[in-house]
């Protein structure tokens, strides 16, 4: 079987710092991102959506620049990643998301003309009277 197939999708949310600059970001993205592909990993996406601002207690930062990766990447080798995003200076929060892997649907496919049912068959008006006497022949058994 092919490696990537055994590969899981994965999604990083990031809050960097807001005192970085625009380099800055870019140098801690780099990183993160030759972290993950020296662990094998492989990127899909990658968008840093800018400063936003940020639920939090007094005295904490108020916003800090958003990030998003998704990336392919080894069950095992995950921990690694999760590890140096801890000890990364710079990093305010993280979230590793598990993307469920997605079920594959089958094609649509057209019916035959052989299988499309024939016309139903008309069926002849039924009086009372006779459903009366089909009741009495039931109950009778």
């Amino acid at each position: 079987m092919l490696e990537w197939m055994r590969m899981r999708s994965y999604e990083l949310t990031l809050l960097l710092s807001p005192q970085f600059q625009e380099e800055e970001v870019r140098s801690r993205m780099e990183k993160i991102l030759s972290a993950i592909q020296e662990a094998g990993g492989i990127l899909e996406k990658q968008a840093v959506l800018g400063r936003k601002k940020t639920p939090g207690r007094k005295g904490a930062e108020k916003e800090g620049i958003l990030a998003i990766l998704s990336f392919l990447l080894g069950e095992g080798n995950i921990q690694g990643i999760q590890d140096m995003l801890g000890k990364e200076g710079g990093v305010r929060r993280f979230l590793l998301l598990s993307k469920a892997p997605r079920k594959e649907r089958p094609a649509p496919s057209f019916a035959s003309r052989d299988s499309i049912p024939a016309e139903p068959e008309e069926h002849k008006p039924v009086d009372a009277e006779s459903i009366d006497k089909r009741l009495e022949e039931i109950f009778k058994e």
